[in-house]
């Protein structure tokens, strides 16, 4: 019993580790989301005063610089409030899984350790009642076809003996690395091995966003094209058709850009993408 508990207990520290972190990643949210706050109002300042029309030359011109870096700025808050929410749904879900894994093993685990020792008592019998057993002269046993195809990538277990959530965790946490490559094989090997998992249109996001990273962005357009065409009903489509739309915008292609800008904000006009969206659509005109 005592490798169970010893499984168990490391598996609470892992859970105890994830929930620490989402809190922490919560926080991080909070307060992007309060700097991206600060940002829209002073925003509206300088709108009014830009507006106004007995302004000092000197003054309105400040002021439209200062209008030209606040833009940037709401730009990466936006993405840094999207990349959090996301990092904060992904260790949500994870946590979910690993307390669900945690029980199921907990349980098997005990199961095991009863057999083990029912085997150790009687193959200690076996032993004092049987001669040595001497060398058979047997070949030794070679691997099969299946276990040859087996994907093994340096200092991992092959991927087809991963569960979907393994293989797809895997691939995220090189994304947080920014091991883009990797991460980007991890996401297809997923994509391959379990085309009808739950985590298939997260998996094709994310895909996208490593293609993004690495200014792929043709490819990064055709994994988040993917997502809103395979499955129009995931939560990810809203960010999936804003991050297109960034990428059409990356290669020059304006007029495709403003389309899926504004199919952002016709399709999904409460979400938080709408927003981001027509705050893109102002500067671009």
């Amino acid at each position: 019993m005592l490798r169970g508990t010893q499984f168990v207990a490391k598996g609470l520290l892992a859970g105890i580790f994830i929930l620490f972190a989402g809190c922490a990643l919560q926080a991080d949210l909070v307060d992007v989301q309060m700097d991206l706050e600060k940002a829209q109002a002073e925003q509206a300042r300088l709108k009014q005063l830009l507006e106004g029309t007995d302004r000092p030359k000197g003054l309105l011109e400040a002021a439209q610089k200062s209008k030209g870096e606040l833009a940037v700025r709401m730009d990466q808050l936006a993405i840094d409030l999207q990349s959090l929410q996301g990092r904060l749904e992904e260790d949500r879900h994870t946590l979910s899984q690993l307390m669900q894994k945690m029980d199921e093993q907990a349980n098997r685990t005990s199961q095991l350790d009863t057999r083990l020792q029912g085997l150790e008592s009687r193959l200690a019998i076996s032993s004092e009642s049987s001669p040595a057993t001497q060398d058979t002269g047997r070949e030794p046993k070679t691997s099969s076809p299946q276990e040859e195809k087996k994907v093994i990538l340096p200092g991992r277990p092959p991927l087809s003996s991963l569960t979907p959530m393994e293989v797809y965790n895997l691939a995220y946490n090189d994304y947080l690395k920014g091991n883009y490559d990797l991460a980007a094989a991890g996401f297809q090997s997923f994509l391959k091995q379990f085309p009808e998992s739950t985590l298939t249109p997260h998996a094709l996001y994310w895909l996208g966003e490593c293609f993004y990273s690495k200014k792929d962005f043709f490819n990064a357009i055709e994994s988040f094209d993917r997502v809103s065409k395979n499955f129009p009903k995931s939560e990810k489509v809203p960010t999936a058709l804003l991050k297109a739309a960034y990428s059409y915008l990356e290669v020059g292609d304006k007029a495709k850009g403003r389309s899926y800008l504004k199919k952002v904000i016709e399709e999904h006009p409460l979400s938080n993408e709408a927003s981001l969206a027509k705050n893109k659509l102002a500067e671009i005109r």
